[in-house]
């Protein structure tokens, strides 16, 4: 029943937006739940007025994980307005698009800097598009890069957090980096997926009124992959096309018949209470400040 009311929001959230044009639509997410297909243009029959495209970044040294790692929410605002919005007006005006909209991850480097600049600086008018999938199901997927070969670490993943190389831009801080080091790399994507919650909560309550979505599909328990589609494509008044065009991963589904891994509840229940009791009391209350505008990672 809870999650019928939630599927009951979602469509009506998509439905009070889908009147509104945006210049930008942007997800945010941890990644390995539907972003790579959700931003491609194939799977809603390509419409020619939005710009379709993912992790899309300016080529530019400016922005890297160790570099983002050290940056100021100043170096951040700065980013935004110099390179990355003259970039997404660059390429959406290439291709006389009027919407712009990448789902990819990489916006966690600097989403705080770009919904202020956008909110206070411009007269653009923005989406941002929350996409989830059960706890369990996504921390699998994060567990694994390419060819179901499993990560080292959280922290060698492309845009994501790492409570390693700066303890204090984060907001669950482990008690230790042996602690966190020693977590199964299953228990770490658990981190970074609160972490991710965290964070986005944090934005909500600087930016209460900021237009946004929420999209949240599984491929085993509640409506798939192809609802959440549909809702995206709401917002452009089309329809989606077929399966064939989601991009599938080998760790994610077995690309021969097509059929979803098994995820191991019992398993991964039990896994996620030793975490859980890694982190207790570990929360850094002071990473989420009070007065938007300076960068949590500085207080």
């Amino acid at each position: 029943m809870i999650f019928l009311l939630y599927i009951l929001l979602t469509v009506l959230s998509v439905q009070l937006v889908s009147t509104t044009h945006y210049d930008f639509i942007l997800g945010y997410s941890t990644g390995h739940c539907g972003t790579t297909s959700l931003s491609s243009g194939d799977l809603y029959s390509n419409p020619t007025n939005v710009y379709f495209t993912f992790e899309s970044l300016p080529p530019s040294p400016h922005l890297n994980t160790n570099l983002w790692q050290r940056w100021t929410f100043a170096d951040e605002y700065n980013y935004v307005k110099q390179v990355l919005v003259p970039f997404m007006i660059q390429k959406r005006t290439s291709a006389n698009a009027a919407t712009y909209l990448d789902l990819g991850h990489q916006n966690l480097y600097y989403i705080d800097a770009l919904v202020k600049y956008l909110s206070t600086e411009t007269s653009y008018k923005f989406l941002l598009v929350r996409i989830t999938s059960p706890r369990y199901e996504s921390a699998t997927s994060l567990s694994y890069s390419h060819e179901r070969v499993k990560h080292p670490h959280i922290c060698s993943m492309r845009f994501r957090y790492c409570p390693i190389e700066r303890p204090a831009t984060v907001i669950n801080n482990p008690s230790s980096t042996a602690a966190f080091n020693n977590l199964t790399i299953f228990q770490q994507s658990l981190w970074l997926m609160d972490e991710v919650e965290e964070r986005w909560s944090c934005l909500l309550r600087h930016n209460p009124n900021v237009d946004r979505i929420y999209l949240h599909w599984s491929r085993v328990k509640y409506p798939g992959f192809m609802e959440a589609a549909s809702n995206m494509s709401r917002l452009f008044n089309i329809s989606h096309t077929s399966l064939k065009h989601v991009h599938l991963k080998h760790h994610a589904m077995d690309l021969n018949n097509r059929t979803n891994l098994e995820i191991n509840e019992d398993l991964h229940r039990d896994e996620d209470r030793r975490y859980m009791a890694t982190m207790a009391s570990s929360r850094n209350h002071s990473a989420c400040c009070a007065v938007y505008g300076i960068h949590p990672c500085l207080l």
